[in-house]
């Protein structure tokens, strides 16, 4: 049987496994390596510009004291609503129902304090949730792996080391430590750094909205008619 550079021609490879086409048989290479090898290439080109891209983007923000803030038009909204919820609280409620009923004697100063006591650790709790690092493993200098190690893999985004339990963000564009989830309501990911913080303003943001829903049953159904809401809305 005579063979040309290694591979049988067309008429002579015919045993059950089919027949090469005739362009491949003259020059020697199947055209299913050849299309192989060139997707790889580009998938290993893709990959090489997204990673760069990964790399270069400023997509962290970088604040005094070690804080971070990140930059996703997406995120921007949830936040906003967030903060203007706490605002609403913080200002209105206790400008329409807290001071008019601690006027008239309905409640003593210590509900007042514990209502701003829960407004504010609900602000500092989610000041702390959005600015803090997650647990984002560094490109340059980031964790090496222990001696013996199985566990740690690749990441194919930013093409670096990560332990186990880290997943990539699409939204930070970075690997998250133990990461939770990215939660848009603090344009932020949940990781192993700042999930306590995340836990830290769920629960109080709880509180404080109990509280008020509690103040509000009380002002308008169970304490008697306020004197001084009449001076508040007539100023």
């Amino acid at each position: 049987m005579a063979h040309y550079h290694g591979y049988p021609r067309q008429n002579e490879h015919n045993d059950g496994f089919g027949s090469l086409h005739e362009e491949e048989a003259d020059y020697g290479l199947p055209f299913n390596n050849v299309r192989t090898m060139v997707v790889g290439v580009s998938k290993d080109v893709d990959r090489q510009k997204e990673t760069a891209y990964i790399r270069t983007s400023p997509r962290i923000k970088r604040l005094p004291f070690g804080l971070t803030f990140l930059l996703d038009s997406g995120g921007y909204f949830p936040l906003g609503f967030i903060f203007f919820s706490w605002l609403y609280n913080s200002i209105f409620v206790p400008y329409i129902v807290l001071h008019p009923q601690y006027n008239d004697g309905n409640i003593n100063i210590y509900a007042v304090i514990v209502y701003y006591f829960f407004s504010l650790f609900t602000f500092v709790s989610l000041f702390r949730a959005t600015t803090a690092d997650p647990g984002r493993v560094d490109f340059e200098g980031g964790p090496t792996p222990p001696y013996g190690a199985n566990d740690w893999s690749l990441c194919q985004k930013c093409m670096v080391q990560r332990p186990i339990k880290s997943h990539h963000c699409s939204r930070c564009m970075r690997c998250i430590r133990k990461m939770d989830h990215h939660c848009p309501w603090i344009n932020n990911c949940v990781g192993e750094d700042n999930h306590w913080l995340f836990l830290l303003l769920v629960f109080y943001a709880a509180l404080l909205s109990i509280y008020t829903f509690i103040l509000q049953i009380l002002h308008f159904y169970y304490f008697p008619p306020c004197v001084s809401c009449d001076k508040v809305s007539n100023s």
